[in-house]
């Protein structure tokens, strides 16, 4: 799950590149245009603990999780044909920006308190070592001539594959088995 999660996140670091090799832009343009992100990103930050805390974990972590996908689903496939859609969805996923602090009180729930930093350790190396390959996995799926969409969407195509993936395990197989995701989650609340 957290291999998927951190493969489909290292795409992030092609995005300034492809926003400008795909839509013309230069540099310092494109560089204005993404750090509005990060503003937007702040105001957000609590949004997904509000969610969470108004619906429950277990409604308001699945609808996040959901939402995040659907609208990764509903953008990615039109970012070769306008840059405004590539922004807006940057945009748009930046108000998701708290959901990483709501993922880490889920994750320090699943084992007792003996077990738990051995776990986040462990956690934090796998991610490390997934970066280590998918980075440049991602590097060489991008092609800045590309003319053709399935060249300029590979390295998007594999975001999506690993949160296929990631979605397919977390409701699949970490959601039945004993103790798992639906317990860890109604711990919380």
């Amino acid at each position: 799950q957290y291999a998927c999660i951190s493969f489909a996140f290292c795409c992030m670091s092609i995005d300034l590149s492809w926003y400008m090799s795909h839509h013309g832009v230069s540099q310092d343009i494109a560089a204005t245009r993404m750090c509005v992100m990060f503003p937007i990103g702040v105001l957000c930050f609590g949004l997904p603990g509000a969610v969470c805390q108004k619906f429950g974990m277990v409604r308001g972590f699945v609808g996040l999780l959901i939402a995040m996908n659907v609208v990764d689903a509903l953008f990615l496939p039109w970012y070769p044909m306008s840059p405004g859609l590539f922004l807006a969805h940057h945009y748009l996923v930046a108000g998701f920006s708290g959901m990483k602090s709501v993922s880490e009180a889920v994750d320090a729930r699943w084992f007792d308190q003996r077990l738990t930093a051995k776990f986040l350790s462990m956690r934090g190396l796998s991610l490390y070592v997934v970066g280590m390959f998918a980075n440049p996995i991602y590097a060489a799926s991008f092609d800045a001539r590309a003319t053709t969409y399935a060249g300029k969407m590979a390295p998007y195509g594999l975001r999506m594959a690993a949160q296929v993936a990631h979605a397919c395990l977390c409701f699949g197989p970490i959601w039945r088995a004993e103790g798992g995701l639906p317990v860890v989650l109604a711990r919380i609340q």
